[in-house]
């Protein structure tokens, strides 16, 4: 009972995975394995099988590129939010969440720099606290002209 191989052997072949084997092509298409050999031989097979394989582990990579990449921007995004939301505090003058705004615009910039330089840059390190060094000398500078404002704003009229 010889019967020829028709053009789906070869995709069948493939789609069986890492565990492919010309017998298990043989037993699914009635056909010997000596058969599946001599046309895998003539067509190529194995060299179409590492051909497809480059092909589905490019696309892979691509994909894991483009997902780091959308991550990295999320977090780029989210940072920006943080140092935002720091410095609104600090323009709005509410000092008693200097701290808590510091805080924000140190974690903002910092992940910033991380999502968008890579983690482990020596630069996104150093500036983040270079400029929590900043903002810490401005809220400073900004507590002090609080209090001397308010040293020389008259009090409520004695009752």
């Amino acid at each position: 009972m010889r019967r020829k191989l028709g053009l789906d052997a070869f995709q069948f072949y493939f789609s069986l995975g890492e565990g492919r084997s010309y017998e298990a092509v043989a037993n699914h298409f009635g056909v010997s394995k000596t058969t599946v050999a001599n046309v895998a031989k003539r067509e190529d097979w194995q060299a179409n099988i590492e051909r497809l394989n480059a092909a589905v582990r490019e696309t892979n990579e691509k994909r894991a590129v483009d997902a780091v990449a959308a991550m990295n921007e999320r977090h780029a995004k989210l940072a920006r939010l943080a140092a935002g939301k720091g410095a609104e505090h600090l323009a709005q003058g509410r000092i008693e969440r200097t701290a808590d705004a510091l805080r924000a615009l140190k974690f903002g910039i910092e992940e910033e720099r991380r999502a968008v330089l890579g983690p482990g840059t020596k630069d996104s390190a150093r500036t983040g606290e270079e400029t929590a060094e900043r903002a810490q000398a401005l809220a400073a500078k900004i507590r002090a002209a609080l209090s001397a404002a308010e040293a020389t704003v008259p009090g409520p009229p004695p009752a």
